[in-house]
């Protein structure tokens, strides 16, 4: 699971201006919690530094995507692990969540 799209998030004057920071930590730790309790590999933020561990469409294609697989994913990048020979498909949130509550690793 990847946490880099709110890396910078401080340095954001539109963010910081309307009060969102603690809304976007609040995500932050949610997300960490999924992680641990399904016990995932997370690529989050570096500890005591700025930014995150990797870019999730970098390291999907360095890491984890080969060909013949089925990549599934919410990002607007998912599609870019296809390059690799693999079918990748974008999908809604609730249809990646419902597909991981159902799987046999789960």
């Amino acid at each position: 699971m990847f946490e880099n799209h709110y890396s910078y998030v401080h340095r954001s004057p539109n963010h910081v201006n309307r009060g969102l920071l603690l809304q976007i930590a609040h995500l932050g730790r949610r997300h960490r919690n999924f992680v641990h309790r399904h016990g995932l590999t997370g690529h989050g933020y570096r500890a005591g530094e700025e930014g995150s561990k990797g870019i999730s469409q970098a390291m999907m294609a360095e890491r984890y995507v080969l060909p013949a697989q089925l990549i599934a994913g919410t990002a607007s990048h998912t599609p870019h692990s296809g390059s690799l020979g693999c079918f990748a498909r974008v999908s809604a949130r609730r249809t990646c969540a419902t597909l991981f509550r159902q799987a046999p690793f789960a």
